[in-house]
């Protein structure tokens, strides 16, 4: 069975499951329509958020929506669809994820049943998160960078397709603050690759320029992160949320 019917099966499988079990569980964070709030405001005002309007306690206290665009597709879904479209959209995301990292894990050469006892772990193990959120964006995105990363260690790709995680950056940044976790993954996964080819000049990178290059792509990363409509004030944002 190739990778793709694989992918497909794991897929719908997920798809089923998480619509079955999902109806109660994906929605039982109330946070899902604090967001769904957030979202229907940006969108009624056509303007962003940057003074508190909903809590007694801060009424009118500086305050970032950061998480904007999710909560304006979250918003947008629920007006068209309702708590069916957000919990077939929370599904679609999780779905697509375990069943690219069962593919994975199978594509490798591990035994199927073992690669499925994985999987069930690594579900179980993070079905506490699973809920309809923003989070899940990072949940996706962040499977986005881990596998490029994986395919340019691993040959599969040229070092110059890590290029996609630019435009990737800046979306994420602008979905959920989560970005922070995958520039710090990506420059944890750059750094290593950066001593192996200083100390035994072996690994992805096999010339200077190539180290120049990566090192000029984590700093493009690091800077994506603040394109946003808020610019600074983002990263005041998250600063604060670390800083908790």
């Amino acid at each position: 069975m190739n990778r793709h019917k694989t992918f497909a099966i794991c897929y719908l499988c997920m798809l089923v499951l998480l619509w079955v079990i999902g109806r109660t569980n994906l929605l039982r964070d109330g946070d899902t329509f604090w967001h769904v709030a957030v979202g229907r405001k940006i969108l009624a005002e056509r303007a962003l958020v940057y003074h508190d309007p909903f809590t007694f306690t801060c009424e009118g206290q500086p305050w970032v929506a950061n998480q904007w665009l999710s909560e304006c597709l979250m918003a947008v879904t629920d007006r068209v669809a309702g708590l069916d479209g957000l919990l077939l959209l929370s599904a679609a995301v999780i779905a697509a994820v375990f069943g690219q990292a069962l593919c994975r894990l199978v594509g490798v050469g591990l035994h199927p049943l073992l690669a499925t006892l994985c999987f069930a772990i690594f579900f179980a193990s993070s079905a506490s998160n699973l809920h309809a959120r923003p989070h899940l964006a990072t949940f996706a995105l962040l499977s986005v960078t881990f596998n490029l990363l994986l395919d340019v260690e691993d040959g599969r790709c040229k070092l110059t397709r890590l290029w996609l995680l630019v435009p990737v950056f800046i979306l994420w940044a602008n979905l959920h603050g989560g970005i922070l976790g995958g520039v710090g993954t990506l420059c944890l996964v750059a750094g290593g690759w950066a001593i192996r080819f200083l100390v035994v000049r072996s690994g992805p990178l096999r010339t200077r320029r190539q180290l120049v290059e990566l090192s000029v792509l984590v700093m493009a990363c690091g800077l994506a992160i603040l394109v946003t409509p808020y610019g600074k004030y983002m990263s005041r944002a998250w600063a604060a949320i670390l800083g908790m």
